[in-house]
């Protein structure tokens, strides 16, 4: 399997609602793909990421909501960003 399959996989694995896979996923991405934020497999996954922020689960959002600052530092800034920012603190 190609590394941009591999880091897509465990970027998918971030959203996932077992805390146990997210956590998984997080520390093979450091540990194998230390620049992974930094690719553009992560950005191409924003969108994903963002809807994400819909998810039920708290630590779902919360753990996207990380990682899309961790990916794109400006998208707070962003309409969108503002907005979901403020739904999911206020």
């Amino acid at each position: 399997m190609s590394t941009i399959k591999n880091i897509l996989i465990i970027l998918l694995s971030l959203m996932d609602e077992d805390e146990k896979i997210r956590e998984s996923a997080k520390t093979i991405l450091n540990k194998e793909y230390p620049n992974w934020r930094k690719s553009d497999e992560a950005r191409n996954q924003v969108p994903r990421i963002i809807s994400a922020l819909t998810n039920s689960d708290p630590k779902v959002k919360q753990g996207a909501l990380k990682e899309l600052f961790i990916i794109d530092p400006e998208w707070s800034q962003k309409q969108q960003g503002k907005r979901f920012s403020s739904a999911l603190f206020y």
